[in-house]
């Protein structure tokens, strides 16, 4: 009796030994079952989560040297040991809920985000009703399956916030670059369908062109045929690098007067160096996620408006190819983990 009842307070999850390559820093094994002790929170049985960009970077701290110290702190000095299970969005079951919760009830179909909590890597996860520190969930818009749902919640939340910070208008031109990742698939649609984006240029590799299109691209760049920024005479309102590897100085001769600068992760100097040029502004002001865009992020999704692209499903056991597969830049659009049946 007494090995069964470890066995109950026990789960699978993928655990985060160090910061380095995924073969060598997760390792599938047992953690214990988290306790639904907040009246005001739910317990969700995770069927699949989102292989976030995010999660990448924070497993190998490969971001810029001003983000290493924060992440540690937040995670681990030495290795990773306040913060061990990875992964930022999910979708599941509600297992039990809290005597306060009002919105959601057990057996209800869920996807979210965990914020700084992290832990999609799991088969359960407890998170508040109401949005905590980056935290949201939302019912699991019934189109989509729950692999597709997991990818959605963070990436799609991400590319919604970057392109409002931007101050994307109706009429305008946008340039993506990295069209074809995680973010970008959504920034894509989410430019032209929500924002109403007059012309959307994406750039990515060869392998993504196809989907580019499929989804609502006016143009379709192929980066290792053509070197677009160096070489177009395009202007564009907005400018949107998802993987962050351009810069502003280099972009803002495609920007129009009053053009807007985007960029998913920025180097030390770009925060502390001028983020103007003339009427050219680069936008770096946090990204800060709202319940509200989460909503509008899920009625998108409701009516097709927008849809998640998702290249390949590994199963929890699989988590290192995955990884693998989402740093290789060969994926077009996301990936997702089997957690659950």
């Amino acid at each position: 009796m007494s090995h069964q009842l470890k066995q109950l307070n026990q789960m699978k999850a993928v655990i985060w030994t160090e910061y380095g390559p995924a073969a060598t820093s997760l390792k599938l094994g047992t953690v214990p079952t988290p306790v639904l002790k907040d009246s005001n929170s739910l317990l969700v049985k995770i069927r699949a989560a989102g292989i976030a960009q995010g999660d990448c970077e924070m497993r190998a701290l490969n971001m810029p040297f001003y983000l290493r110290a924060p992440i540690r702190l937040l995670a681990g000095l030495r290795k990773p040991s306040r913060l061990t299970v990875l992964g930022q969005q999910f979708a599941g079951i509600v297992e039990s809920v809290g005597t306060n919760v009002s919105q959601f009830k057990v057996g209800d179909e869920v996807y979210g985000t965990t914020g700084l909590q992290f832990g999609a890597y799991a088969e359960y996860i407890v998170v508040p009703e109401q949005p905590a520190n980056g935290s949201f969930v939302s019912q699991k818009p019934a189109n989509l399956s729950f692999e597709q749902a997991s990818v959605s919640a963070l990436s799609a939340l991400e590319a919604f916030t970057f392109l409002k910070q931007a101050n994307l208008a109706p009429g305008e031109r946008v340039l993506i670059l990295g069209g074809g990742g995680n973010i970008g698939s959504f920034a894509v649609q989410i430019a032209k369908s929500h924002f109403r984006a007059s012309h959307v240029v994406a750039v990515d590799g060869t392998n993504k062109i196809d989907m580019l299109r499929s989804i609502g691209a006016d143009q379709a760049v192929d980066f290792t045929k053509e070197e677009y920024i160096c070489t177009t005479t395009d202007r564009f309102d907005v400018i949107l690098d998802t993987p962050g590897k351009s810069d502003f100085s280099t972009c803002s001769r495609l920007l129009n007067e009053h053009g807007r600068y985007a960029k998913g992760m920025y180097q030390f100097n770009e925060l502390t160096g001028s983020s103007k040029i003339g009427t050219k502004q680069m936008i770096h002001s946090p990204s800060t996620y709202s319940l509200v865009d989460f909503k509008i992020i899920s009625r998108l999704l409701e009516t097709g408006s927008v849809k998640p692209i998702l290249d390949k499903t590994f199963s929890i056991e699989e988590i290192v190819q995955a990884h693998e597969y989402s740093e290789s830049g060969d994926k077009v659009g996301c990936i997702a983990i089997t957690v659950s049946k």
